[in-house]
């Protein structure tokens, strides 16, 4: 009997004998002593009913194997194994694949313990101090315990151990935010974009301008650009694995832009159209905003190129010693421009896309300088 793949990764259709269409699923896991298992059903009329009971076969198993009493003796390499198993096809693709890479690299030093004996004390010296020994930098110590407080989450979920023993843990301090420009450096950068190419310059300007992530621009099209309101809808993101939602819920939002980066984007709409109009083809609406010619798009490498050009034509250029940042810098060069300038944090996090508290823990720095700022104005106001 042949299988045929559908769009859903373990749903598979067959024919019988007769002609008629039947689905099947077909789902591998790993059980509780860690090794890997298939579980099939065939004879469905319809993908949606096969997929029901795809559904309840998972549940069915968490539910099989979330006693205590049946999980004294699984790893945490066996539970991060079947916790994988079990929901990857529910992440996003570089979410599966640094999960993936944390388990089989990172993990593998507490792998052999037991889940429900592991100690706070085991984990810092078993799984921390290695990971600093080898000289990781902070944020990729922070990104690893991260992934491993949410995989032992979900194991207190499924009521495999009865709570989380890792929470505030420290793993080091962020070191003071650096990658960002002041607004005479941004404004020395843009001057010296404009030798660039058009497309080099308006993705520079927009992502200055917006605070937008790299991929989020990447992904941008042209009904996503409201000329009449002045607006920019930011709802999907691309990279390397291609178009997809955004990071995270807050990423989805609308926001205002000026005059200045509006008429550019006419501009370069303009030089969009005759490029394509040379290749014989019309600007549509659901066109990629930025493109190298009517047949390809940016790619993830593009924005960095341009923003290097722009970095070496200027250290050419006696006097004009201005820092250095990577792409994510203009980002935070738009939110700390913002912030120093009295911007509310909730509005700078709905611009950016963030919480709250992601802008506070991020630009804390630009805070301690307002709190010094705020010292002075009330020293001066109030002069007894």
């Amino acid at each position: 009997m042949k299988l045929h793949k559908t769009k859903e990764k373990e749903i598979f259709y067959y024919y019988l004998k007769n002609g008629e269409k039947r689905y099947m699923y077909r789902h591998l896991f790993y059980d509780v002593t860690g090794k890997r298992r298939e579980r099939s059903k065939r004879g469905f009329d319809n993908m949606n009913a096969a997929m029901r009971s795809l559904l309840e076969l998972k549940a069915s198993l968490l539910d099989n194997n979330a006693t205590h009493n049946s999980h004294d003796n699984i790893t945490v390499g066996q539970w991060f194994n079947l916790w994988y198993e079990t929901y990857n096809d529910q992440w996003a693709v570089t979410t599966r694949k640094l999960r993936k890479h944390f388990i089989d690299d990172r993990l593998t030093t507490i792998s052999h313990f037991k889940l429900k004996n592991l100690t706070r004390s085991q984990f810092i010296n078993h799984f921390i101090k290695p990971l600093q020994e080898k000289g990781h930098s902070v944020r990729t110590m922070q990104q690893s315990y991260e992934m491993f407080r949410t995989g032992i989450n979900a194991a207190v979920e499924e009521e495999i151990i009865k709570r989380n023993r890792f929470n505030n843990i420290d793993v080091g301090e962020n070191k003071k935010l650096t990658n960002f420009l002041t607004p005479n450096e941004l404004n020395v950068l843009l001057k010296y974009a404009k030798n660039e190419s058009i497309e080099a310059y308006t993705s520079l300007l927009t992502l200055s301008f917006t605070g937008m992530r790299k991929g989020e621009l990447l992904a941008l099209t042209w009904q996503d650009v409201d000329f009449k309101n002045k607006t920019l809808t930011i709802n999907k993101t691309r990279d390397y694995y291609g178009v997809r939602k955004p990071k995270t819920s807050n990423s989805n939002r609308s926001i205002l832009i000026d005059d200045v980066l509006i008429e550019q984007l006419r501009k370069y709409k303009s030089w969009c159209k005759e490029l394509k109009l040379s290749y014989g083809e019309k600007l549509k609406s659901n066109d990629l905003v930025f493109i190298k010619n009517s047949m390809i798009a940016f790619d993830v490498l593009d924005c960095n190129k341009y923003l290097a050009n722009v970095y070496m034509k200027l250290a050419d250029i006696q006097n004009l010693n201005i820092k250095v940042v990577n792409v994510h810098g203009l980002r935070h060069t738009h939110a700390t421009v913002l912030l120093s300038n009295g911007v509310p944090v909730t509005t700078i996090a709905d611009r950016l896309g963030n919480t709250a508290n992601v802008v506070i823990r991020t630009y804390v720095h630009s805070f301690e300088e307002l709190e010094q700022e705020a010292v002075k104005t009330f020293s001066n106001v109030v002069n007894l």
